[in-house]
This record gives C-alpha cells, structure tokens and sequence, in this order.
C-alpha cells in the first residue's frame, strides 16, 4: 500500500467518524436513553442541551488531531535526497588533456550531465573543440579541474529527469598556470532563456586562491535544471567542486488527506440542521 493510499483511508476514516458525530447520532442519543425514568432532585434544573452540541464538540477535536496526524505522516515520507560533489578526481585516474565522460556525475532515472565548450559570449566563432577536458594542478590551488577548448567558454548543465528537481549549491573556478586570469560566471535555466546568476567582467579569477561561489535560495531548485557558464577564457579558468542535491519533487501528500477527510461530506451540514430539527421536535 503507497504512502498517498494510506494518507487517503486515514482521511475517510476520520471524515465517517466527524460525520457520525457532527449530527449527533450516537452521542445525544445515549445521553437521553442514560437519563430515561431519573427524578431530578427537588429544586436542580434541567439543562437542555441543543442536539449535536456534544457532537460538534468532539469533531473539532478529532478534525484538529487529524489533521496533525496527517502532517506528521507527510513530514515522516523519506525525501532520498541526494547530495553530489564533483571533484573530477576519477579512478583509474584520466590523463591530462582526455575529455570528461558525458557520463561523470549521472545518477540513473534521476539527472543526466552534459558537458561542453561553447563559443563565447558574444563571439560567431565555434568552439574548435566541444568537449570539456580534464587537467590536474596549477589552476589555482585546486587539484583536478574541467577546462574548455581554447578561446571558449566551458559549460556544464545539470538537467534532472521527470519526478525530480535539482538544488545548485556551488562550484570553484581556479585560472592556470596560477596567474590571475578575466572571466564571467553566468548560471542560465537549462534552456539558457533565464539568467539565475551573473557575475560580468572585470571578474578575475585568483591565480592563488579559487574563487568560491555558494548559492542559497528558492531560485537555485529547478525540474528544468541549470546550465553553468564560464570563460571567455574557459581554457585558462577551469570549474572544480560542482555540488548540487538531487531530490524527488515533492508529493502532494497533505492535500490528499484533506481530501479524504472531507470526502462524502457534501452535504454535511444539511444533515446535521435536518437530524437536530428531528430530535428538537421530538422532545
């Protein structure tokens, strides 16, 4: 039985039980059977109590603990969430200058990677070589690096399969061979038609130090996924430490145990005003 099954019977179970007590069926009733042939003491007073009265009472309890159980039972789903940080460090080790396997990075029915050198912004030149290439030391002080063809720009798209979404958390940019180097960083949605991020010229690269860029933020989860832009001179900059978190996209869960609590109770409260106008007429 699925999660969302089990949300859903929890729903109609606690929509029978309110519906049961919202017209006063059972609870009333026994009351007035309970107090059938007793003598009030001389001077007490009787209270009447309207039909339903106690009924409602206890539905808005049980329809708050419901709904509490139901969240907790959403919060309780295990999300798989999966964090990846990609070093591009391999085993067996690549040689330098050998392209990134199109498959580094991939997680099965989740997200595919795709790397490229594309040409750079601006330019009508393509890029002579469309692949990102690996390369080890002196791009700053990060130890295994992706750099694109020379005169390009590197680009890396993380694109999350249906049912799931993709965090961007951050990556490195260091520039070889230790030398400050000029560069633009631009974070586009997968199909390039939104820019997320844009850190524009004089941007320099730190021929000592990497450059760090974190992200937090609604806007850094997508199902579309992001494409990560860096160059002109992608051949001199090269990326390191791409972290991203791959999860499912969230279900509806809550929403569907509200939607079985209510279930069958259209006409609730016409039931309740016909079974209180019975009972009143009756006593």
């Amino acid at each position: 039985m699925g999660m969302a099954t089990i949300t859903i019977s929890i729903g109609m179970v606690m929509a029978t039980t309110v519906e049961i007590l919202l017209t006063g069926a059972v609870l009333p009733e026994r009351e007035r059977v309970a107090g059938a042939g007793q003598r009030r003491k001389p001077g007490t007073h009787h209270r009447h109590r309207r039909p339903g009265d106690l009924g409602l009472k206890v539905a808005s309890a049980v329809c708050r603990l419901s709904c509490l159980g139901l969240a907790i039972l959403a919060a309780a789903v295990p999300s798989h969430a999966t964090a990846v940080n990609l070093d591009f460090s391999f085993s067996p080790a690549l040689s330098q200058n050998e392209p990134i396997p199109q498959s580094y990075g991939d997680i099965p029915g989740q997200i595919d990677l795709v790397y490229s050198s594309v040409s750079a912004p601006g330019s009508s030149t393509p890029c002579f070589d469309p692949q990102l290439r690996f390369w080890d030391v002196e791009y700053s002080n990060l130890l295994d690096v992706a750099y694109a063809c020379n005169g390009g720009t590197g680009q890396i798209k993380l694109l999350p399969l249906p049912g799931y979404q993709v965090t961007l958390q951050g990556f490195d940019l260091g520039a070889w061979p230790r030398v400050d180097r000029s560069s633009q960083v631009t974070v586009f949605a997968a199909d390039l038609s939104t820019v997320v991020v844009l850190d524009p010229p004089p941007l320099t690269i730190s021929g000592t130090l990497a450059k760090q860029y974190s992200f937090a933020g609604p806007q850094f989860t997508r199902l579309d996924g992001f494409a990560i832009q860096y160059g002109p001179d992608g051949f001199n900059v090269g990326i390191d430490n791409l972290r991203f978190v791959v999860s499912p996209v969230p279900a509806p869960l809550p929403l569907l145990g509200v939607a079985g609590l209510f279930a069958g109770s259209r006409n609730l409260r016409r039931r309740v005003k016909a079974v209180q106008s019975i009972k009143a007429g009756g006593t």
